[in-house]
């Protein structure tokens, strides 16, 4: 990475400060083709909801899993 690219930041507070620091494997370059919008959704709701079906749900190939709900922004798009 080079100064100046577009980052995605995984860390557990300061997420709205200016400016953090952080472990460079918790900085990952956002694709040319995803905007910061999309990029700032992966460590709130996807990486939210893969830590709570895998880690945490245990969840295993094969398995039905039933979503009685849902919330925020695990599995909704905005158009």
């Amino acid at each position: 990475m080079q100064r100046g690219d577009r980052v995605v930041v995984l860390t557990r507070f300061s997420a709205w400060s200016e400016q953090i620091l952080v472990k460079k494997d918790l900085v990952f370059k956002i694709p040319k083709e995803m905007s910061f919008r999309e990029a700032a959704i992966l460590p709130i709701a996807y990486l939210t909801a893969y830590i709570l079906l895998f880690e945490m749900g245990n969840i295993k190939p094969k398995q039905t899993l039933l979503f009685h709900s849902a919330g925020g922004g695990v599995g909704g798009k905005i158009t």
